[in-house]
């Protein structure tokens, strides 16, 4: 016996996953993001911690 795909219940849960990785991906980014400006801001203060060392 075959049985039939339900195509909008897979097209649904398709479209639930890709809205669920959006979200994930947009989430990382915002954390990648706050971590590079916070390197930049550490590199932007590595010359005035070796000044004030010498």
């Amino acid at each position: 016996m075959e049985q039939e795909v339900n195509w909008q219940y897979v097209v649904n849960a398709l479209s639930n996953q890709v809205a669920q990785l959006s979200q994930e991906k947009a989430y990382h980014e915002a954390i990648i993001a706050a971590q590079q400006e916070e390197i930049n801001e550490l590199k932007a203060n590595i010359p005035e911690e070796k000044e004030n060392a010498e």
